[in-house]
């Protein structure tokens, strides 16, 4: 059933506040997967163009997406922050995957472009990659769900209130009809997402706060196959170093 909405006046009054202008959603198949995307908390007319320097804009939107859906069914979490070993890949897809009942073992996560104007500041610091990004990620991946939902309503001519959606796949109980993002990605990515979708209340959560949310990362890090800065080779780049002089004797 359609997930219920929170009443926690603290809860209404944190989440982030939505609105045509600060969303931002592909609503079309960008090569082969439904691209949707949230502003950060940074309108474009408050930053200036001087601070796109030093990143492109991602595609396909100026403000950039957060979640990739691909024709193969793999769900992309694109990650504006420093994953320095303490499990942000993972911790920000789930908040994503949650809502957007995903399949957890169909997610993975890239990390974001440098861009001020599209995700907002891109640091890492004081355990705030989490409560950073609680509600943008959480509204993306209500929104993304929401389109999902509509386009099966549309399809099988239901109320969208009949309709469930598990690991991926959204189902009619009632009929025993049921279809994947995959089947359905083209005609969700023609809906329209909603101004404020809704979100989960914690008791019906399914990944934030279990063990069911593993890292993504540790495979490649633990084999080798992970690029770090220093993996980086360029056209006549130059490798530099401190030298530091030797210890005196006796010192």
């Amino acid at each position: 059933m359609s997930a219920a909405v929170a009443e926690n006046p603290a809860e209404k009054k944190g989440r982030f506040a939505m609105s045509r202008r600060r969303l931002i959603l592909g609503g079309t198949l960008v090569g082969g997967a439904m691209v949707v995307g949230y502003a950060a908390t940074h309108p474009v007319e408050a930053i200036g163009s001087v601070l796109q320097a030093g990143g492109g804009d991602p595609e396909p939107s100026v403000f950039g997406p957060f979640i990739r859906i691909d024709r193969d069914g793999w769900i992309t979490v694109v990650n504006k922050q420093q994953e320095m070993g303490q499990g942000v890949h993972a911790g920000l897809a789930a908040m994503v995957a949650e809502e957007l009942d995903a399949d957890w073992d169909k997610v993975r996560v890239v990390e974001a472009s440098g861009n001020f104007r599209a995700y907002g500041p891109q640091f890492t610091a004081g355990s705030g990659s989490i409560a950073g990004n609680w509600d943008v990620l959480r509204n993306a991946g209500a929104a993304a769900r929401a389109m999902f939902v509509a386009a099966a309503a549309d399809r099988w001519d239901t109320p969208r209130e009949s309709l469930m959606v598990l690991d991926g796949v959204v189902s009619h109980l009632g009929s025993g009809k049921s279809a994947s993002f995959v089947e359905l990605l083209e005609d969700a990515s023609r809906q329209t997402p909603p101004d404020a979708p809704e979100l989960k209340l914690p008791e019906a959560y399914r990944l934030i706060g279990t063990d069911r949310v593993t890292r993504k990362d540790s495979l490649a890090k633990s084999t080798g196959r992970q690029t770090y800065t220093q993996d980086v080779q360029l056209p006549d780049i130059l490798t530099a170093m401190v030298a530091r002089p030797r210890a005196s004797v006796g010192r």
